[in-house]
């Protein structure tokens, strides 16, 4: 029972994360065409790069469990630093034209469709933000086997990829622009659960606090 109470946030949030590519790359088949899918697959490993490694520090709280100023002041440090590099990677690799060269020249893809990848590489930029503070609290929660606080950020994620690419959607936005957007909005309000989570399990931790002292000093 502890066991299955642990592990099955942490199998949901990762199911999720794995069904929202096929997600959007269905809905932009479907409403986009199929020359926007295979934009978002052709820019897809490079807007990658910048922030893929963040999800490594998942592993730094439970690593450091029995040393409290790492947990508390160097990692959440560590974390903004690594957020800050990613999205300047992200942002220059795009506006000094290097995506588009490695788009060009190793992709294969022409000129036209390299240009129109700016802006869906510029979105790409931004997703370590999301997804690096989500893997920094899912490491914290998970060494204070907390997990449970992840359960909210696991069912949150794809009714805010669905409202996003629809919405979005009817107010013009078109193509691999429009993918991009969507699973941007999946980890952003997927890291803002994980938040909400985490504020949650700590008011009730603060709680429980309470009430021990509460039932010592009766006793």
């Amino acid at each position: 029972g502890g066991i299955l109470r642990f592990a099955w946030p942490l199998i949901l949030t990762d199911v999720v994360q794995k069904a929202s590519r096929p997600l959007v790359n269905a809905y932009i088949a479907h409403t986009q065409g199929h020359v926007a899918v295979a934009v978002l697959g052709l820019i897809y490993p490079i807007g990658h790069m910048p922030y893929g490694w963040l999800n490594a520090m998942k592993s730094m709280h439970p690593a450091y469990l029995d040393r409290p100023h790492m947990r508390f002041n160097r990692i959440p440090r560590f974390t903004a630093m690594v957020i800050l590099f990613s999205v300047s990677w992200g942002v220059l690799a795009t506006v000094s034209g290097l995506n588009r060269l490695l788009l060009e020249k190793i992709s294969g893809v022409s000129p036209s469709l390299a240009r129109a990848s700016f802006t869906p590489l510029m979105i790409f930029a931004l997703f370590g933000v999301p997804v690096g503070l989500r893997a920094s609290l899912t490491g914290w929660l998970t060494a204070d086997k907390s997990t449970q606080a992840l359960t909210f950020s696991g069912l949150v994620r794809i009714p805010s990829i669905i409202c996003t690419l629809v919405t979005l959607d009817a107010l013009g936005v078109k193509g691999a622009t429009l993918g991009i957007a969507g699973l941007f909005a999946g980890f952003a309000f997927q890291a803002l659960g994980v938040v909400v989570g985490m504020m949650f399990c700590r008011r009730d931790r603060s709680y429980q606090a309470v009430e021990s002292v509460e039932l010592k000093l009766r006793a």
